[in-house]
């Protein structure tokens, strides 16, 4: 099996390719939004070398914008090549990279997170067999988030970690990782399971997990 991995729901674009469980090859930036010119750029160079049996996209939730591209680009590829689409969690992947760098008690809870602007995150909780134990949903946090969870080991990490940082310092059983990037190799965990099991997307009916609606604001400044 040869996979085509696409993660543009963040601020990084990067896109690998994978056969069965190793990457072969990886391009990336963590430049800030140019997806819609790094990803088709990056899958070409690769594509011109190998033919996958599948594409797997990040299917947020993210940057609607990101999210956009990397689904765009990911149906245009299944569509040109007569290949599955399999879609994976963004917040499901980033477990699995964390638990891929590094090894925590058991007992622990993962709690991905990812910026979605003033106090509020994009996040959900697993534990270290990938059930989730909190739905996928943007939160807006203050000191009572999680606070169903005080008796558990909480992991959080991600672009929204550092808000949860300056409500829960003292908070000992809440530990963060810090510096932690999203990258398409964190897909493949989920892309060799759903592939195993026959779980692919409805090509032409998929959509991403925005989450939230994408809004247009008019601006007040008079230009003439």
């Amino acid at each position: 099996m040869i996979f085509l991995l696409i993660e543009t729901s963040s601020q990084v674009c990067s896109i690998a390719i994978a056969n069965e469980n190793k990457i072969i090859k990886i391009s990336e930036e963590n430049t800030g939004l140019k997806h819609a010119a790094l990803a088709p750029k990056f899958a070409k160079d690769i594509l011109e070398n190998y033919k996958p049996d599948a594409v797997v996209l990040s299917a947020g939730p993210g940057s609607y914008t990101g999210l956009r591209i990397g689904t765009s680009l990911a149906k245009g590829i299944c569509y040109g090549l007569d290949i599955p689409l399999i879609g994976v969690s963004t917040l499901l992947a980033m477990t699995n990279g964390l638990q891929g760098k590094q090894t925590f008690p058991s007992d622990s809870l993962f709690v991905p997170m990812l910026d979605a602007r003033r106090m509020e995150v994009y996040t959900a909780v697993y534990d270290n067999k990938d059930n989730e134990i909190l739905p996928v949903q943007p939160m807006i946090l203050n000191e009572e988030s999680f606070q169903v969870f005080s008796e558990k080991r909480l992991i959080m990490f991600g672009s929204g970690s550092d808000k949860a940082k300056t409500l829960f310092t003292k908070n000992q059983h809440i530990h963060f990782v810090d510096n932690f990037s999203l990258s398409a190799q964190y897909l493949l965990h989920q892309a060799i399971r759903k592939y195993k099991q026959n779980k692919f997307e409805d090509i032409s009916y998929f959509e991403p997990l925005y989450l939230k609606a994408f809004h247009i604001t008019t601006s007040k400044k008079k230009l003439f």
